[in-house]
């Protein structure tokens, strides 16, 4: 009798558990179309791209209808676009890539959170400013 129980518990547990886990009624992240907007700064080799375009594509095997969206790089380095929560690949093309075509070497992406983002984007992919300097230096991966 008390194995019976014990086996009930479990059961019931087990159910409770399963029931509770993925049931929320939404979406993954990766599925979702919900956007959010992202915002930042462009630098290549230190100094700011002040024309261009930064790609943002958002497309998965959960979410092959959704396309790429595109922000305009201005004058200043700034960048805005809303692009769907989740992981998106970003590419980055104009003038700066045509004359420095190692720019476009490397994978960049971004995890979209809810809300209000910020990404800078700083190139070569890999490079991270020197706190002392204008100049960027190789991070340490």
């Amino acid at each position: 009798m008390r194995s019976l129980r014990n086996w009930a518990t479990v059961s019931v547990m087990t159910t409770l558990l399963t029931a509770s886990s993925g049931c929320s009624g939404t979406p993954s992240v990766e599925s979702s179309t919900t956007e959010a907007t992202v915002k930042g700064t462009v630098t290549a080799r230190g100094k700011p791209v002040t024309e261009g375009e930064l790609r943002f594509n958002p497309t998965n095997y959960m979410r092959e209808g959704v396309g790429a969206r595109t922000a305009q790089i201005q004058k200043d380095g700034h960048y805005e676009v809303k692009t769907p929560i989740g992981q998106n690949s970003v590419s980055l093309t104009g003038p700066v890539v045509a004359k420095d075509p190692q720019l476009a070497y490397g994978a960049l992406s971004f995890d979209v959170k809810p809300g209000e983002n910020e990404y800078n984007v700083v190139l070569p992919a890999g490079e991270v400013p020197d706190a002392d300097s204008k100049a960027p230096k190789r991070s340490s991966r």
